[in-house]
């Protein structure tokens, strides 16, 4: 139970991260600021993977970590279906509705794993 727990608390981080990576995406396009998110999210998918097998295993709901794992199959999807449509790299600026799918994103996750960390931990919710 220590590595979901870890999990689940690390994701509420994880949610905030992505919150603020959908303003600066929103506010500012893309920058450095929001490849190093991109990186810090594209690994904790490896972790969310290991997270569905603990959850399985000690029979808490799997839904937030297949959520994650959803939400960023279908982002890379619809960024690879971007990226062939693109003529010209350099002048490339997400369509704004992505930044808002993931600031809306970023606020689910991060309230769902919260209300998931005190269901699963805290007995007197």
């Amino acid at each position: 139970m220590k590595f979901i727990k870890f999990y689940i608390l690390a994701s509420v981080a994880v949610g905030i991260m992505q919150f603020i990576e959908g303003v600066l995406l929103f506010v500012n396009g893309i920058s450095p600021s929001t490849s190093i998110t991109t990186l810090i999210e594209l690994l904790w998918v490896f972790v969310t993977v290991v997270a569905l097998f603990k959850f399985s295993q000690n029979n808490v709901s799997k839904f937030m970590p297949v959520s994650f794992l959803a939400y960023n199959v279908l982002g890379w999807s619809y960024g690879i279906y971007l990226v062939s449509t693109i003529e010209n790299i350099e002048a490339f600026s997400p369509p704004q509705w992505l930044s808002t799918i993931g600031i809306i994103f970023g606020i689910y996750f991060c309230v769902f794993s919260a209300r998931l960390y005190i269901k699963v931990f805290n007995s007197n919710a």
